[in-house]
């Protein structure tokens, strides 16, 4: 299961507070850069514990410490270049085009697409102070991300949960 109230709550809350009256640009800058960078944690806070737990099911003690250093030394969610790696890792090849294949396309585009658009936003505004930054989104843009990104791992989450490995396989 993907946890998402907390994240939902807070860029909930943020989108309430930039929607304020009297707010100046330079407040409305803050609070997206906060929601920018919160909803990102959250994205790879939640890729981390996709894999994690899936591992425990799929993975003897071995492959699953390999796995969790592979993701100790990923930084980054875009889904190509970081999550997919992570998924091969994990299920390998043909077992990680089986689960993509079986994403709705319009999930699996949507959560590709949120990914590839939140990843350089938030590697500029993690890397450079306020006067570094130029546009932001908006929360509530921030939010439709979020709900395809949710929509995605969910799904994917789902996917590795039916999953069925036989033990004679398995590395202990």
């Amino acid at each position: 299961m993907i946890a998402k109230s907390y994240i939902s709550h807070t860029l909930t809350s943020l989108d309430r507070q930039y929607r304020a009256r009297n707010l100046s640009q330079r407040q409305a800058h803050f609070i997206s850069k906060m929601a920018l960078i919160e909803l990102c944690g959250w994205v790879e806070e939640s890729i981390d514990d996709l894999l994690l737990r899936a591992s425990v099911r799929l993975l003897g003690s071995a492959d699953r410490d390999y796995l969790e250093q592979r993701i100790k030394d990923t930084y980054g969610f875009h889904y190509d270049r970081h999550f997919r790696p992570l998924l091969l890792v994990l299920l390998g090849e043909v077992s990680t085009c089986r689960v993509e294949s079986r994403i709705p396309a319009n999930i699996f585009q949507n959560l590709k697409s949120s990914l590839g658009h939140l990843k350089p936003h938030r590697d500029i505004v993690a890397h450079t102070h306020i006067r570094g930054t130029k546009i932001l989104d908006a929360p509530s843009a921030l939010i439709r991300h979020f709900d395809n990104v949710a929509e995605g791992l969910e799904c994917i989450d789902d996917l590795l949960r039916r999953i069925k490995i036989s033990t004679k396989f398995k590395r202990r």
